[in-house]
């Protein structure tokens, strides 16, 4: 459960403020309801938000770097732009999530459900995608270098002008994929499903 007095401090918009007095104060907001809340450029970073329901959010340039959003909802969350370097988004719901320019440098978003999700020139090198759901995902002019996509399911995804050198694409379902212009030099294409893939 979330730390009452941090979820209020939240909620009233008074955290930023609060935490230039506590600077080494890490956000407990587990298991917590902000649905709907304007977090746009807020500092969160190394917060606890597993199991948080952020259901149609504005995370837009808010930094979240290391942060953990396991099992989150972010369900058509707004995260343009947001620094999710290093952060934890193991198993998180990410359908229809805007993740376009943001900052998925090293972050793990394993068997996450990125379904429909935008990551329209996002920074993902070295992000860990493991069996992670990308079906119909826009990838356009995403960084994806040394990327792991081990079985990860990109079931025609739009990877148009996608930077996948050296990524890890093995057993991975491209299947209907959109490939113009990926850079795929140095990937692993073990076992991966390109059938109908153009």
């Amino acid at each position: 459960m979330a730390n009452t007095e941090h979820l209020i401090l939240v909620k009233q918009g008074r955290w930023m403020e609060w935490s230039k007095y506590y600077p080494d104060l890490k956000l407990d907001l587990r298991e917590a309801n902000l649905s709907n809340i304007n977090l746009m450029g807020i500092n969160l970073s190394e917060a606890n938000l597993s199991y948080a329901n952020l259901i149609g959010a504005d995370l837009r340039e808010t930094n979240l770097s290391g942060a953990d959003l396991s099992h989150a909802n972010l369900i058509g969350t707004n995260m343009r732009q947001a620094n999710l370097r290093g952060a934890y988004l193991i198993e998180a719901q990410l359908n229809r999530t805007n993740l376009s320019e943001a900052n998925l440098i090293d972050a793990n978003l394993s068997e996450a459900n990125l379904e429909n999700a935008n990551l329209y020139e996002a920074e993902g090198m070295g992000a860990y995608f493991y069996k992670a759901i990308l079906q119909k995902a826009k990838l356009i002019q995403a960084h994806l270098s040394k990327a792991y996509f081990f079985g990860a399911d990109l079931t025609r995804a739009d990877l148009e002008g996608a930077d996948l050198r050296w990524a890890n694409l093995t057993k991975a379902n491209l299947e209907g994929a959109k490939l113009q212009g990926v850079q795929l030099k140095g990937a692993n294409l073990s076992k991966t499903n390109l059938a109908a893939a153009s």
